[in-house]
């Protein structure tokens, strides 16, 4: 079930807003809800959920009890990682491993066909944090088991994250924080999230799907630039969408989220852009990673390899593939350049050529990120900078665009700049508007009216698109 889908939007979602209105808005509720939630599609492993609950539960309070014997927090952290590496990597690391083993006459190992459970990276990190803070000192434990089974599992966050940490929460959870006004501005944001993800990025994705199906040796400048493009902002607005829909969905139960994107492709670094991009997850690689690895406190070289390995491990954490390390040591690369005096003579340079800069070496990134093979993603690469020449024959640019899809690429293109992020429009309309307190009949009338119409344009797209589920589900 996704949050695009009629099943959630017409049937899911209503019905666990009356109930929970009817019941007084019950935690009770919530619990049930998101236990559902993912049962509805993992209907087996919403046992391995409930399990990582329960001990991870477990864990934390013993780590509370006994916070200077670090047994307790070793073994859960190695459980939890144990956990993430059987389900995502166990088949990638020994097809691997058999190419080794075959190269020096060796009989392969079999490998294991492993499904993948969903959000399985979300909750795992999740649950690591959880449990380093416990034994940080930052965080005592939950001691309420119910409180943290709704944290764990709360619908909104629970597939595609954010990635929450307990203590951004907990006080939420604890009481009834939900209100009129925050209501209200839960369902603007998921009205904005929702025509990100349908209006945008499902109606870019066929064309996306049609150029990365073709053999990247027979594209050529136009059409492989093209490609490469209209992903970027598939998945920003794909992701970034789910992000508002998940906050927005948080806010109208009272539970504040938090953000996970501001509007990256205005940055004019990559070491901004990544303060941009899944804030959550950079930041979660920064505190529990980054840093512990000793951060920039080494020396240069130290600095660089620890960018380098966390960019690793982050590509990784995107998917077993060797796509997503070679895009993670590129990135990687790249803030490490930006702390040499690249990154001097980058800064030195007026904004636009700055923010120009950012863009390319994300657009390359992009190119790795959604090529299936790193042969796929040589050809396109050499396709990118004009190997292939302008055009294809076989497959012109002119078979790609038409006035639809220019369309949508340049309303993503608008929307994709400060003064159109959710986030900082919706704030500063609703200072206006009377849910605000504000006393402007106008405004408040023009403002709901353009929601309307907005879910209202929203909600035709999904009655006639076939759903796609969103990208970072993969993950």
């Amino acid at each position: 079930m996704i949050f695009s889908a009629p099943t959630f939007l017409f049937v899911f979602l209503p019905t666990v807003l009356l109930v929970w209105f009817i019941s007084r808005r019950s935690k009770i509720v919530l619990l049930m809800a998101s236990l559902l939630f993912y049962a509805w599609g993992e209907p087996v492993f919403v046992l391995l959920l409930i399990f990582v609950i329960l001990f991870n539960y477990w864990v934390g309070e013993l780590i509370g009890r006994y916070r200077t014997r670090p047994l307790a927090f070793v073994f859960g952290i190695s459980i939890d990682i144990a956990i993430l590496v059987t389900f995502k990597y166990a088949g990638f690391i020994l097809s691997n491993l058999n190419a080794v083993i075959e190269y020096i006459g060796l009989s392969a190992i079999p490998v294991p066909q492993i499904p993948l459970p969903l959000g399985v990276s979300f909750f795992v990190f999740q649950a690591v944090a959880y449990l380093s803070d416990i034994y940080r000192g930052r965080i005592a434990p939950s001691h309420s088991l119910f409180r943290f089974a709704l944290f764990k599992s709360f619908f909104p966050q629970l597939i595609a994250g954010p990635i929450v940490r307990y203590q951004q929460v907990a006080d939420d959870f604890a009481s009834d924080r939900s209100t009129e006004t925050i209501f209200a501005n839960g369902i603007a944001r998921f009205t904005i999230g929702l025509a990100k993800k349908v209006v945008i990025a499902d109606n870019l994705a066929p064309l996306v799907d049609r150029v990365f199906d073709m053999p990247s040796a027979e594209l050529g400048f136009a059409v492989a630039w093209l490609g490469v493009v209209c992903f970027a902002l598939q998945i920003y607005f794909d992701f970034s969408g789910y992000s508002d829909m998940a906050i927005g969905l948080g806010k109208m139960f009272g539970i504040g989220l938090p953000e996970n994107f501001r509007h990256p492709y205005t940055a004019t670094s990559i070491r901004e852009f990544w303060r941009r991009w899944h804030i959550t997850l950079s930041t979660w690689f920064r505190d529990y990673l980054y840093i512990p690895m000793g951060g920039s406190r080494g020396g240069a070289l130290h600095t660089y390899v620890n960018l380098l390995t966390v960019f690793v491990l982050c590509g990784l954490w995107h998917g077993p593939s060797w796509t997503f390390v070679a895009w993670g040591l590129f990135h990687g690369m790249f803030l490490a350049l930006e702390r040499t005096a690249f990154g001097r003579l980058v800064n030195d340079l007026p904004i636009v050529f700055r923010n120009g800069y950012m863009l390319l070496v994300v657009l390359f990134g992009w190119a790795l990120f959604r090529s299936p093979t790193m042969s796929y993603a040589v050809g396109l690469l050499q396709a990118m900078v004009g190997l292939h020449g302008w055009d294809s024959l076989a497959h012109p640019l002119a078979l790609f665009v038409d006035p639809f899809v220019a369309l949508i690429m340049v309303v993503g293109a608008i929307a994709s700049v400060p003064w159109t992020c959710p986030p900082m429009w919706t704030q500063k309309v609703l200072r206006t508007v009377s849910i605000e307190g504000g006393s402007g009949l106008l405004g408040s009338l023009g403002y709901v009216t353009s929601l309307t119409l907005l879910m209202i344009l929203s909600t035709a797209f999904v009655a006639t698109q076939t759903h796609r589920a969103f990208i970072y589900f993969r993950f």
